[in-house]
């Protein structure tokens, strides 16, 4: 079984990790999260309840900047993140400006 990505359509977090997996190349299934948003069945396995949600396996994640580094060390293809430390540093300080404001 490969990677399921929980989302929704009009999650700006949902779709930053979209846009990570058509750079890296990668193949996920999505789906909406079980029985909703935050909803208790969700809730067994992404413990937040909110969206995006990654299932690797065993292995459940989430928080979209956490899945997006995930997919960058685990799949193949692109980097996502720069090689120099100012470049990652500037890149995760786009992504939370993204998220906080």
């Amino acid at each position: 079984m490969g990677m399921i990505l929980y989302g929704t359509p009009l999650s700006s977090f949902s779709c930053k990790v979209r846009l990570a997996v058509a750079i890296k190349g990668c193949t996920v299934e999505e789906r909406m999260p079980p029985g909703g948003y935050r909803s208790a069945e969700y809730r067994r396995f992404i413990p937040s309840g909110r969206v995006p949600g990654l299932i690797d396996g065993e292995f459940a994640l989430g928080e979209s900047d956490a899945i997006i580094e995930y997919i960058d060390e685990t799949q193949a293809g692109p980097d996502l993140l720069p090689p120099s430390p100012q470049g990652r540093a500037r890149t995760r300080a786009l992504s939370r400006f993204h998220d906080f404001y």
